[in-house]
């Protein structure tokens, strides 16, 4: 058509020989069929695994696991068992990576686990340190998720003399993960009824027993192996003589700090870093107050459950608690006109 007939209404909305979808019209036929069911899997589960190598299958576990997050129970079946074959072949870095793949499924060969557990053991020590940070913290994350407290003594065990070496958020996440592997329990809930039963793991109504009996059976299985204590130690003692940590952070090492003690982890040498390290967030939050109001509560219950609660810390405390009031009243206030004289309305 001329450009005057394409953009004329009669040409622009003039009835069409195409009525829904398969009508007829001036182009043919056209038909759309659409499956009853979509049953493709990603291109990562129709590799070949007989011709990988032990790098490429935990670079292909790896990728399925974090990245697909596939759970077919085949695919996993034949990966295990290919893993299996070459697990007296396993690196370190390899076994790091295992690990952070078992986190993440709901069945494991427990025999692998264990494997990777022990070349962690063994081949680990100072070779940790130089892993990458992200990989650090994702095994120990796993392993505290799986709650695998001796190969979580494993990992933080080197890290102890090395603290003043690595960035204080990584520290925090390593002591979270340390935290959260306290208990009886040695695996994750989404794994497998067989890895309970090899490993020991509560029944399910045995879940609810006491925190001390609990907290004295694990010890009791630990033995003396348990560094977490050490690591908060060396981190309290890195972060006050750096001094200028983020806000953010001195909250979360604070949290992560009454949490162990709660948990009896620490020796009377690492209390008292513990209450070395509330006077230093004392001695911080009086010097920028506004930068630590967001996480000022978070560290006075962090200092409760310590038992290292500082009188400035409580003075600020009650002297924020009496302040909200106010701060809401001059908001409320400025919300309905600030000095009470009403404006009239504007004619637009």
């Amino acid at each position: 058509l001329p450009q005057s007939a394409r953009w004329s209404p009669s040409a622009r909305w003039a009835p069409s020989a195409r009525r829904g979808f398969g009508g007829a019209s001036a182009l043919g036929t056209q038909s759309f069929h659409i499956p009853t069911a979509f049953a493709d899997l990603p291109p990562v589960a129709r590799a070949d695994l007989e011709s990988m190598a032990l790098t490429q299958l935990v670079h292909h576990a790896r990728e399925a696991a974090v990245f697909w997050q596939i759970q077919h129970p085949p695919f996993w079946e034949a990966l295990l068992e290919k893993l299996h074959e070459c697990r007296l072949d396993l690196r370190l870095r390899d076994a790091v990576r295992l690990l952070v793949v078992f986190s993440r499924l709901q069945r494991v060969d427990v025999e692998l686990l264990e494997h990777c557990e022990e070349v962690l053991a063994a081949q680990g020590g100072e070779a940790l340190v130089e892993l990458h940070e992200g990989e650090l913290a994702q095994v120990a994350e796993a392993l505290g998720r799986m709650r695998r407290p001796r190969a979580m003594a494993a990992v933080m065990k080197p890290l102890v003399g090395r603290a003043h070496r690595l960035e204080a958020p990584l520290l925090v996440r390593l002591l979270r993960a340390a935290c959260r592997c306290h208990g009886p329990g040695v695996v994750a809930p989404k794994m497998a009824a067989a890895v309970d039963a090899a490993v020991g793991a509560p029944a399910k109504g045995e879940e609810n027993a006491t925190g001390a009996a609990a907290a004295a059976a694990w010890a009791a299985g630990l033995g003396d192996v348990d560094p977490a204590g050490d690591l908060l130690e060396a981190t309290v003692r890195a972060s006050v003589e750096r001094g200028d940590d983020r806000p953010a952070v001195v909250a979360s090492l604070c949290e992560v700090a009454g949490q162990l003690v709660a948990q009896g982890r620490c020796s009377a040498g690492s209390r008292h870093r513990v209450q070395l390290l509330f006077r230093h967030a004392s001695r911080r939050v009086q010097e920028c107050p506004w930068a630590f109001a967001p996480h000022l509560r978070a560290v006075a219950a962090a200092a409760e459950a310590a038992g290292c609660m500082t009188p400035a810390l409580q003075a600020l405390l009650v002297q924020r608690e009496a302040a909200a009031p106010s701060a809401e009243r001059r908001r409320g206030a400025g919300g309905g006109g600030g000095s009470g004289r009403t404006r009239a309305p504007s004619d637009s």
